[in-house]
């Protein structure tokens, strides 16, 4: 009877132990569930967050109305979609993010500069033979610095905040997996302990 319940006990916390530490087992179904669906939707947040620093940065960080009713409010559609299909061209939405290195670095730079490039051209091409998107889309004078300044946050965000998801599982989560074996070790002893970490470490 104690035999099997010492059996039960390890594969209890082999199972806890695989949740903790496996990509798959350690997040909720329903987040893999919708992951890509969550990751377009972080991008899409960095984005507006990105023109919104970029139009700061144009107005010496102050946010005042007029600015940001008439131009940001305007600008903002545009400037996800283009992003959002650009991003989507170059496979942005794909990978997990705690295995982000210096190439997925690189392909958020290359992406940021091409959708740049679309919106310059876009803007310095298609809008003056465009009487629509001319009217209704008002004349910012200095354009180059606020797509300039997008360019840049876009890329600062989206590889910041790979980077800090990185960060977390390699530092946090190594500790509290860490935290796990020792209080493990307490009621199993080194050697079954020891097993488990190895099995981690594959």
């Amino acid at each position: 009877m104690s035999m099997r319940t010492e059996t039960d006990t390890k594969t209890n916390v082999s199972d806890n132990n695989q949740n903790m530490m496996g990509p798959s087992a350690n997040s909720p179904a329903m987040f893999l569930r919708f992951r890509k669906l969550l990751i377009v939707l972080a991008h899409i947040a960095a984005f507006a967050v990105s023109l919104l620093l970029a139009f700061l940065v144009l107005n010496d960080m102050r946010l005042e109305r007029y600015w940001l009713i008439e131009y940001y409010a305007r600008f903002i559609g545009f400037f996800i979609i283009i992003k959002l299909i650009v991003f989507g061209l170059f496979k942005q939405y794909r990978g997990w993010w705690r295995y982000v290195g210096i190439s997925d670095l690189l392909g958020i730079l290359r992406a940021s500069f091409v959708s740049t490039l679309i919106i310059v051209a876009f803007w310095f091409l298609a809008v003056p033979q465009i009487g629509f998107i001319r009217r209704n889309l008002p004349d910012i004078a200095h354009i180059d610095g606020v797509l300039m300044a997008d360019m840049a946050a876009t890329f600062l965000l989206l590889g910041g905040l790979r980077m800090i998801i990185r960060l977390y599982y390699e530092e946090f989560r190594t500790i509290e997996a860490d935290g796990f074996l020792i209080r493990m070790d307490a009621v199993l002893g080194n050697s079954w302990t020891t097993s488990i970490k190895r099995g981690t470490m594959k």
